[in-house]
């Protein structure tokens, strides 16, 4: 069990802070982006524009050491092609390993790959992976009302003890790189899906907890999260409150790094009005319960191996 101190403080008077949602990319990729265009479209669109930034392990752990971020979970990217998801978790194992309590990796897999993307869950859980994303539908090309899809997935993530992370959109308002289709209505059948998984709707999943108003709505989504991630892109700083009040227990920090740097998403986040209690919980408290850490002189360590099928 966390203490009331590790969930709310650590080093004494500082407060512990999860960032749930960053990127890193391995060097290559970050050097050589052109070459990683053909037959992604998404990444073209993503990281084609000047002055998009990408980000590796000693830049990430600079901007952590800046805000005063305990750890960082590190997301790859939806790709299409499953052997560059492979490449992909590699490097975040590997920044895993040279950043020990800093960085906690999750794995990023192509769904439509079949019994290799299984394979990958496994691999990837066996040597440290807390979770699988970020899941980005609308660039994978991926409907998520196949249930012949999703369900080998949602049932390695119950047997592994991952926790899964899916893009989400706004199904109205401004448009913006990355926007997609992937909008509460067609989340609905994943949540459905997933009721005995963990799970993380990005960017306040789009609006999906506002239907948690809804009794069916909550009773199915007990174990869904909402980051925040690039939340100041998208929402007036009310979201906070209102999410506070919705899923007081489920809400997480995130910042969408590099493309929002911790620092400035918790300048934010202070400005928003939540109570002493609310940013307990959100700065880190419900992220330490949902990874299952504790956090001793401000790293996070795990209190527990994840299952794993064997």
């Amino acid at each position: 069990m966390l203490t009331e101190n590790q969930l709310g403080l650590h080093g004494g008077d500082r407060p512990l802070i999860i960032d749930v949602h960053i990127h890193l990319f391995p060097p290559d990729v970050r050097a050589n982006r052109p070459r990683y265009f053909a037959g992604e479209p998404g990444f073209a669109q993503m990281y084609g524009a000047p002055g998009s930034r990408m980000a590796g392990g000693d830049e990430l752990i600079a901007a952590m050491n800046e805000a005063g971020v305990a750890c960082s979970v590190a997301l790859g990217f939806g790709w299409r092609d499953q052997a560059r998801c492979e490449a992909h978790n590699d490097y975040l194992l590997a920044e895993a390993r040279a950043h020990p309590g800093r960085i906690i990796p999750f794995c990023c897999v192509q769904p439509a790959a079949g019994d290799r993307a299984l394979y990958e869950l496994e691999r990837c859980a066996r040597l440290g992976a807390r979770g699988v994303g970020e899941i980005m539908p609308d660039y994978q090309d991926l409907t998520l009302d196949d249930e012949r899809l999703w369900r080998p997935i949602a049932e390695a993530c119950r047997q592994l003890g991952l926790i899964l992370l899916v893009h989400a959109s706004e199904p109205v308002g401004h448009s913006y790189i990355g926007k997609g289709r992937t909008t509460p209505d067609r989340l609905w059948p994943l949540v459905q899906l997933c009721q005995d998984v963990d799970l993380i709707l990005a960017h306040w999943g789009g609006g999906f907890g506002f239907y948690e108003l809804m009794p069916e709505v909550a009773r199915l989504a007990r174990r869904v999260y909402y980051d925040c991630s690039a939340s100041l892109f998208l929402y007036r700083r009310g979201i906070f409150r209102m999410m506070a009040r919705l899923a007081p227990d489920r809400i997480l920090f995130g910042s969408d790094y590099p493309l929002v740097t911790p620092k400035r998403m918790l300048e934010h986040v202070a400005r928003a009005g939540l109570t002493a209690t609310q940013l307990v919980a959100l700065h880190g408290g419900n992220a330490a319960r949902l990874l299952g850490l504790r956090v001793p002189s401000g790293s996070c360590v795990a209190t527990a191996e994840p299952p794993v099928a064997g």
